[in-house]
């Protein structure tokens, strides 16, 4: 009985027994276990990609398309002119889709207005950047369009979803992945603060304000005005080319007949004429009417070493307002709990001074860059001030210079439109500046102070912040 059991070991060759076989079996099943974890793990992370790059290029198309709808013509108010803006936004969201690839294909975009639940492209509105309630709009000609949502699907129903690497060995070929943005145009506008070392585009020269429109030479007067009143002989003499980035005077070198607007002289856009005296302090004509409706901001009265007033202004209109101008408050411009802010300023310069802001006015024109504006409703004599006088700021506007003049001693220039307000015999700078519409990144804005002051609106028609915002 021995010989066999010791010959039974030496065939074996193991004292145990013979017992590979179990162990080859718990080896299979690990590695098939690690192997089907490591698949879902790379189907995971591809699934990961897809959504991260499809949010990006949802954000991406919103922010553009959102800022398409901030074209001059819409200052217009008329509704063929926001039709027009919404089909070229949507033209700027199909190109931002071809350019921010999802998994190496384009971003396909479907545009049904009349159907905002398949649409990628939604125009519509919301109350505030804080109301998360999107509202699609019905009527893409309303002037009142301030939001935009993007929906970017890669979808079955699309027939373009998101392939998986070992999915479909467990029956699951393909996923859908969907991400949307919303981008909503705040104009509750309040003020600026400039971010990190990009300047703001301020011209601290501000224009008289009257929203009563009682004054003939307040902004809203001149170029509000003629759009609800209408008058034919409105100051609409200009249009601007933005492909060539320069205005076109209307009789010597536009066709009207040729012209987007058909019968309608110019671009329906109506320019506001600015007066600001050199030499001497303003007065008042017998008739009421201020001769000047514009005055310096000082935004550094009180620092010795700045350069001279004029210069300081010449220096902001060609390079914009840094945190280190507005240092003396808080390193931003923005307006008080009554919708006003209060600041040093100037009625007029001297002749040195008007030299240097003459020159950059010009440097503005040629380069058609637009700019910030404020808006003042008066500008009083206080000798607590540093110049002496003191301008209360309302609310801005954004416009680009289209004409600059600097005229001799002996009155105003006969070729300027100014001159047709009967300006007293004196030097002075006058401007015409367009209205336009501007994105900033740099606006401080508050819905909150919608109703601080009823009589100042801070709704900007002009200058919006354009704001990524979740619902």
């Amino acid at each position: 009985m021995l010989l066999p059991r010791f010959q039974n070991r030496r065939t074996c060759g193991c004292r145990g027994g013979c017992r590979r076989g179990g162990m080859s079996v718990w080896m299979v099943l690990a590695l098939g276990v690690l192997l089907a974890a490591l698949a879902l793990a790379v189907d995971g992370a591809y699934l990961w990609m897809a959504r991260v790059e499809m949010r990006n290029a949802a954000d991406a198309v919103a922010l553009a398309t959102a800022q398409a709808l901030l074209r001059d013509e819409v200052l217009t108010n008329r509704p063929e002119a926001m039709w027009r803006t919404t089909q070229q936004a949507y033209k700027e969201a199909a190109r931002y889709g071809q350019v921010n690839p999802v998994l190496g294909r384009p971003l396909e975009l479907v545009f049904d207005p009349g159907d905002p639940e398949s649409s990628d492209v939604v125009f519509g509105y919301r109350e505030s950047a804080e109301d998360r309630n999107f509202q699609a709009a019905v009527d893409l000609g309303d002037v009142n369009i301030n939001a935009v949502r993007v929906i970017a699907r890669r979808t079955r129903q699309r027939g373009n979803p998101a392939g998986m690497f070992f999915g479909r060995l467990l029956g699951l070929p393909m996923a859908d992945v969907v991400a949307s943005a919303t981008v909503y145009l705040d104009r509750d506008v309040i003020g600026f603060r400039p971010v990190g070392q990009r300047p703001v585009p301020l011209a601290p020269l501000a224009l008289l304000s009257d929203p009563a429109m009682s004054k003939p030479m307040a902004w809203e007067t001149q170029t509000l005005g003629p759009i609800y009143d209408g008058p034919p002989d409105a100051a609409d003499r200009f249009s601007f080319d933005p492909v060539r980035r320069r205005f076109l005077e209307v009789d010597a070198e536009a066709d009207p007949s040729a012209h987007a607007f058909g019968s309608v002289p110019g671009d329906g856009i109506y320019e506001m004429e600015v007066r600001f005296p050199v030499g001497e302090v303003p007065t008042k004509t017998d008739s009421g009417d201020e001769e000047t409706n514009a005055c310096l901001v000082l935004l550094r009265p009180n620092d010795e070493s700045s350069d001279p007033p004029g210069v300081t202004v010449a220096r902001h209109l060609r390079q914009g307002v840094t945190s280190h101008d507005l240092k003396e408050m808080g390193g931003q411009l923005v307006l008080g709990e009554d919708n006003r802010l209060v600041l040093a300023g100037m009625p007029s310069i001297n002749d040195e001074a008007a030299d240097s802001l003459y020159q950059a006015l010009e440097a503005l024109r040629d380069s058609a860059e637009p700019r910030i504006w404020p808006l003042f409703s008066a500008i009083l004599a206080d000798q607590e001030s540093a110049t002496g006088w003191r301008v209360t700021i309302q609310g801005f506007v954004a416009a680009r210079v289209v004409r600059v003049v600097l005229s001799d001693a002996t009155g105003s220039d006969p070729s300027s439109p100014a001159g047709e307000h009967g300006v007293s015999a004196s030097r002075q700078l006058q401007l015409v500046l367009q209205p336009c519409q501007l994105a900033v990144n740099a606006a401080v804005t508050d819905s909150a102070c919608r109703y601080a002051n009823p009589g100042v609106s801070i709704h900007n028609r002009y200058i919006a912040k354009v704001r990524l915002v979740n619902e």
